[in-house]
């Protein structure tokens, strides 16, 4: 049974690399389309805020793949700090989706796009480190394991988390002052404003149970 959980986890976090990786692909492919029309739909261009507003549906998918993620490692839990981490991260894309559809691609809005992108990419960082800790070579005399390797697997292992953890915190602080301002500006509708503040009380529960 051991073995069994061990090859689980084993497949899963390769699977969350490979999702995550995809999320950065396209979130990369959204980033280099808005720059194209970026200032032309700051200026009110007609044509282009169409084509803003289109990157909306891509977008859901990304979130959609996060969130299928986020189920893989709460099926897990190797990891205290991954699904808070993604969690944070997805709500970003939320405010992306928000952007898009309101036909808002300025400088402001490319710039959070990037945000996104540097988000997963640390992740992907924190994970392969994580992984790389996995499954060491045993020595066949049990008597000539290395205790200093297996203490660096440690603090690898703690390292990659507290990775995680800090964009947990940071992306979480920066979506509640997003909130804010979306409460000053009322540019959304208060049954959307009801769901971004539900999404930010669940996010504040899960950095809650990870620290």
């Amino acid at each position: 049974r051991d073995d069994l959980q061990k090859e689980l986890e084993r497949k899963i976090r390769e699977l969350v690399v490979d999702n995550l990786r995809a999320m950065l692909k396209q979130q990369t492919q959204i980033r280099e389309q808005l720059e194209f029309v970026s200032e032309l739909a700051d200026q009110g261009d007609a044509r282009a805020i169409v084509q803003v507003r289109s990157f909306a549906a891509p977008e859901l998918e990304i979130i959609v793949l996060a969130e299928e993620t986020i189920e893989l490692c709460e099926l897990v839990e190797f990891s205290v700090a991954l699904p808070p981490a993604l969690s944070a991260v997805r709500d970003r894309m939320v405010y992306l989706v928000d952007d898009y559809s309101a036909g808002l691609g300025g400088q402001a809005v490319v710039a959070s796009t990037v945000q996104v992108e540097k988000d997963l990419e640390s992740l992907i960082d924190a994970m392969e480190m994580s992984n790389a800790n996995q499954d060491p070579k045993e020595p066949q005399d049990p008597q000539q394991q290395n205790p200093r390797e297996q203490e660096q697997r440690e603090v690898n292992q703690i390292l990659a988390e507290l990775r995680m953890l800090k964009i947990m915190q940071v992306a979480t602080n920066e979506n509640v002052v997003r909130l804010d301002q979306a409460r000053k500006s009322g540019d959304l509708p208060q049954s959307v404003m009801r769901q971004r503040e539900e999404m930010v009380r669940d996010q504040q529960d899960r950095v809650r149970g990870a620290t």
